[in-house]
């Protein structure tokens, strides 16, 4: 038993150290591995979050007329800066579609229609409608033609020069006409969408609108997007 005791075979101390500090390199190797999937895995999931909400996004403007696919301009103006950097824009400190213009003279209300002149007709188009002015002198008209400069429609109340005149896709409660907009995804985490809509013409091709749409990370507007999207939209293939 005594020679037994004296025996130095199996682990001393300074061997039973070396193998506690291999393994906790890797349990801390292992543990890294893990760390490093929860993240890929999270970062994965809000991706994907974010392409569905640019797909919804996207799908508001499929079902527009080309006419009708446009920002609020006061909207935009209001944005960020995270916003206007965006290489969307092109280095454009604003969209260049509008969907909103002014009345550049007074109206009087009548029975009958009558030709008013816009400071601007993009997206005006017969058949649309119209909101002018606001607060209580505010209503819809339906345009029933259009110039280069002027759209007739029949106004029952009095505008004065410089009335806003609005789209009716426009407004900020209307997500299609709303240049950025916070929400919060299906899996619970703060999102923001940016739209931009800008003039496009190929070379020798047809002038139309160019729509991007990008999801950022709420909590984090600096970080890289989560989502883009764009796609360029023709008059005569718009709905």
């Amino acid at each position: 038993m005594l020679r037994r005791l004296r025996r130095e075979s199996g682990f001393g101390l300074i061997e039973l150290l070396i193998a506690m500090l291999l393994l906790n390199i890797a349990f801390l190797a292992l543990l890294a591995t893990f760390s490093s999937g929860t993240i890929a895995i999270r970062r994965a999931a809000r991706t994907s979050t974010a392409s569905s909400l640019a797909d919804s996004q996207m799908e508001l403007y499929r079902g527009l007329k080309y006419s009708s696919i446009a920002l609020d301009q006061t909207l935009v103006n209001a944005t960020d800066t995270t916003y206007r950097n965006d290489s969307a824009l092109g280095g454009s400190t604003s969209n260049d579609i509008p969907c909103t213009t002014t009345l550049t003279a007074s109206v009087t209300a009548n029975a009958v229609a009558q030709p008013v002149t816009a400071a601007s007709m993009t997206n005006i188009v017969a058949g649309s409608s119209l909101t002018v002015d606001t607060g209580a002198s505010a209503e819809t008209v339906s345009v029933s033609a259009v110039t280069s400069t002027t759209f007739t429609a029949i106004f029952t109340k009095n505008h004065s020069s410089g009335a806003t005149v609005q789209a009716a896709q426009c407004g900020s409660g209307l997500n299609q006409s709303n240049p950025s907009r916070s929400l919060t995804g299906p899996d619970g985490h703060p999102y923001r969408v940016d739209t931009y809509i800008t003039s496009l013409t190929p070379t020798s091709g047809r002038a139309g609108k160019l729509v991007t749409v990008v999801v950022r990370d709420g909590s984090n507007l600096t970080g890289s997007a989560l989502a883009r999207v764009a796609t360029d939209v023709d008059a005569s293939t718009a709905s």
